[in-house]
């Protein structure tokens, strides 16, 4: 339910749910040497203007646009100006940090060179700092991605496709790294084109060195072939090369799913980026600014009732257990802050009891069951202040009376990125259940009372 696939025209911003971070490739044909270049004139220049709305309407702390090389030069270059105009005074204004990565020089086994534009609200004083270079002197190569480690025969998108003798016949010429052009191939196996040559078309990768861009389109002689192999790279491999892992799921044909991998931004790029962009928010005051250290006392006081009087209003909840007369505690002793809680463990007395507190604390608080508990289980508060992020906590405390009892040397709280406790939150709930779908023997467990210690 908390995916929206559509035409982005027809996409009702105003109602999407609060935005901490929008991340966003507004479409790259129209920018893209493999396309015609039409810049802002094309049917996908002006896209990226859904973007600016976003930032417009949900005011995001940050976000990261990407796009292709090509498009600084796309009308005279005043299009990449407009373009960085409109992203830097949308909403509360944002500081935009441009560069042009090189991805090869990032782990990526691939020359995929790209724009990557970081905007950090202004109002947020935060500098991004551009990451370094980890491979500039010893990139990934082709053979490493692809045959180290084997790539596994139950992965999908894996078949050979059959080319045609003639265009068999014409690789066997093409040495590694070399293309169509090559002055070794026969004159009846050449190419009989006008105008420009891409150095893409029959291009062979070579083995000891990044692979040359992936490509999500074109035609015949862009699909990248085997360094030694007469064929083209097989849709696995391709996915190797963008940095996919082996049991991602792609779905549709197989032109479908070349334009899915090839569209897409390595997923280690993103994951560079994205640390870079979390650990930059987390620098600032904004974040658990009186609380650096472990906290093994008062961990009640600090971790559920200090941050709704410093301005908090939202609380996000991962735990193994809880107690729902903790929770009846809790509620009842913060002013009006909303409680939204997953549990890994349900039981069916403390179920009758969520729905009867969900029933006496209507709109401020929601309780959810997990599936099936995850491989690690930690214990996450990430408190919000509005849409913004203000304290975060893990660590071994449950949400329940023993788990916040000072007297048990086991429970601890560290300060953490609330960003990264409520994105691991909003990924459980993509796999949890309302406690209220849920059907248990129909009785009543009484709430303990004022007097009642909870437990």
């Amino acid at each position: 339910d908390s995916v929206s696939c559509a035409d982005v025209s027809e996409l009702d911003v105003s109602s999407l749910p609060p935005i901490d971070i929008l991340a966003f490739g507004f479409p790259c044909n129209d920018f893209s040497i493999v396309g015609e270049t039409r810049g802002m004139d094309g049917k996908f220049g002006m896209l990226y203007k859904y973007g600016v709305k976003v930032l417009e309407l949900h005011k995001p702390m940050a976000f990261v646009a990407e796009n292709v090389s090509g498009i600084s030069g796309a009308n005279g270059g005043k299009a990449w100006e407009m373009i960085q105009r409109d992203l830097e005074n949308a909403g509360p204004g944002y500081d935009l940090t441009v560069n042009h990565y090189y991805f090869e020089e990032y782990g990526v086994p691939q020359m995929r060179h790209r724009y990557i534009i970081v905007g950090i609200r202004k109002d947020l004083g935060f500098e991004f700092p551009i990451p370094k270079p980890t491979t500039k002197d010893s990139p990934s190569t082709c053979r490493q991605a692809i045959e180290d480690p084997p790539i596994p025969p139950e992965a999908t998108h894996n078949e050979i496709r059959e080319l045609a003798p003639q265009v068999q016949e014409r690789l066997s010429f093409i040495g590694p790294g070399e293309n169509a052009w090559s002055e070794k191939i026969p004159s009846h196996l050449r190419l009989n084109v006008k105008g420009a040559f891409l150095s893409n078309i029959y291009r062979r990768m070579h083995p000891d060195l990044p692979a040359y861009t992936i490509t999500g389109s074109g035609g015949g002689g862009t699909h990248g072939y085997h360094w030694s192999e007469n064929r083209a790279l097989t849709n696995r491999e391709r996915a190797r090369i963008q940095t996919f892992p082996d049991d991602f799921e792609f779905f549709g044909g197989a032109m479908s799913v070349r334009k899915q991998i090839g569209m897409a931004v390595p997923p280690l790029a993103a994951k560079m980026i994205f640390s870079a962009v979390l650990e930059t928010l987390s620098e600032g005051e904004i974040f658990n600014s009186e609380v650096k250290e472990m906290i093994t006392g008062g961990l009640y006081e600090h971790a559920l009732l200090a941050p709704e009087r410093k301005g908090a209003d939202t609380l996000y909840i991962v735990s193994g257990y809880a107690s729902a007369t903790f929770v009846f505690k809790h509620l009842r002793e913060l002013e009006h802050a909303k409680v939204n809680l997953i549990i890994g463990m349900p039981g069916t007395r403390d179920h009758i009891a969520f729905l009867e507190i969900m029933r006496m604390y209507e709109g401020r608080f929601c309780a959810y069951y997990l599936e099936s508990p995850p491989p690690v289980h930690s214990k996450m508060f990430a408190w919000y202040a509005g849409d913004d992020p203000a304290f975060g906590f893990a660590g071994s405390a449950n949400y329940s009376q023993s788990g916040f009892d000072e007297h048990k040397q086991v429970n601890q709280l560290s300060p953490v990125n609330p960003i990264e406790i409520k994105l691991f939150y909003d990924d459980l709930l993509t796999r949890s259940i309302p406690i209220n779908d849920f059907e248990f023997e129909d009785e009543v467990v009484p709430i303990a009372g004022d007097d009642a210690r909870p437990g």
